[in-house]
């Protein structure tokens, strides 16, 4: 289902009952992890996704269920799956083990092919298409705006550094900067992400 993700996260419990307000959804749900504000979440519903976002409050509630606030849906239902996306207990605990997780990146961009971002490091490696890469009439992209986009994860991200680039892309191409900037966030997010499914799995 194109509904679907490609990443869904960690199934973390089942949605028991919700209330609106104006603003709000309080959603209470049996879960036995332990939910805390900031932690990114998708409620699935017959395996498609039907909401996500972020937690706004956590609380636990009686009999083994948690109460969570989150920006106000209307259409969430009891028996919606939940799954974390983001863990925000485990980003800080990976971010203190990692000190600047080196990672390898790779991007390729061929005309009429959708450009390819791989990012590798710390056990993991996401590769993340991106919009077909465009014949250029004029002002073609150049590499220098290619790596300039790329290594602003040096800049910008508390958890990855680069190691090593490589940037394998035909003359003449038309990609705007924008997308490429999308691209490589969602590679960098992506790529966080398997590494503390990863981390979750070797704590079990």
């Amino acid at each position: 289902s194109k509904n679907l993700q490609s990443h869904i996260g960690l199934e973390a419990g089942t949605v028991k009952n919700v209330e609106h307000d104006s603003e709000y959804s309080k959603i209470t749900l049996f879960s036995e992890y332990s939910y805390r504000a900031g932690d990114g979440f998708k409620l699935l519903r017959n395996g498609a996704e039907v909401f996500g976002g972020e937690i706004v409050l956590a609380g636990s509630g009686k009999d083994r269920t948690q109460i969570l606030t989150v920006r106000k849906f209307s259409d969430i239902k009891t028996g919606d799956a939940m799954f974390v996306t983001t863990d925000t207990a485990q980003i800080a605990e990976l971010n203190a083990l990692t000190k600047k997780l080196p990672i390898d990146i790779a991007l390729k961009m061929r005309i009429g092919e959708p450009a390819e971002l791989r990012l590798s490091g710390g056990g993991a490696e996401v590769l993340i298409l991106g919009e077909a890469v465009g014949q250029a009439d004029k002002a073609p992209l150049r590499a220098l705006d290619i790596e300039k986009s790329l290594t602003r994860i040096n800049e910008r991200e508390d958890v990855f550094k680069i190691s090593k680039i490589s940037i394998d892309v035909t003359e003449d191409i038309f990609y705007p900067l924008s997308l490429l900037n999308k691209l490589r966030r969602s590679a960098v997010s992506t790529l966080k992400e398997r590494i503390i499914e990863a981390y979750e799995r070797t704590r079990r």
